[in-house]
C-alpha cells in the first residue's frame, strides 16, 4: 500500500440530552483499487499521558488508545465524548492486510462554552507521540 494523505475534518455534535456529545470525523477516500477499509485511531482526554502545562495540553504517550475499524465508511462518530483534548488519525488497509502509515493527526479541544479545532500536526512514523493543544481563554 502506497503512502497517502488524508484530510481529516473534526466536528463536535451536541445531541439530546445536553450532555451527550460526539466527535464526528471525516476523511478523503483512498483511491487505490485494493482498498479494504479504514481504522480510526484516537486519544481521549481520559487516557493516560495528557498534562496541562502553561495553558497547553500535551500528550506524551506512546500509543493510540482507541482503534475502531469502520470498513469502507468515510466518517465515524466518536460517541459520548468528555471535556478536554482529543487527537484523531486514520489508517487505511488493503486486501493483502497492508496498513498505511497514520494520517497527519487532527486535534481538537472540547470545552463547555467553546469548541476549538486545532490545525493538523505531523507525527513521523516510529517516534513517540507528542501532541500539544493550546487552551484559549
Amino acid at each position: 500500500m502506497k503512502r497517502f494523505w488524508f484530510v481529516i475534518i473534526l466536528a463536535f455534535l451536541l445531541a439530546a440530552p445536553i450532555n451527550a456529545a460526539s466527535l464526528n470525523v471525516k476523511w478523503n477516500a483512498n483511491t487505490e483499487a485494493d482498498l479494504a477499509g479504514y481504522k480510526v485511531l484516537w486519544i481521549a482526554p481520559t487516557d493516560a499521558g495528557w498534562t496541562l502545562t502553561n495553558g497547553k495540553w500535551i500528550f506524551t504517550g506512546l500509543t493510540w488508545t482507541h482503534i475502531q475499524d469502520v470498513g469502507n465508511a468515510l466518517t465515524y462518530s466518536i460517541p459520548n465524548i468528555v471535556l478536554g483534548p482529543y487527537a484523531v488519525g486514520v489508517k487505511a488497509y488493503d486486501t493483502a492486510a497492508n496498513i498505511s502509515p497514520l494520517s497527519i493527526p487532527a486535534t481538537a479541544l472540547y470545552a463547555l462554552e467553546t469548541t476549538t479545532g486545532i490545525p493538523p500536526i505531523d507525527v513521523p512514523p516510529g517516534v513517540p507521540i507528542t501532541i500539544i493543544v493550546n487552551v484559549l481563554k
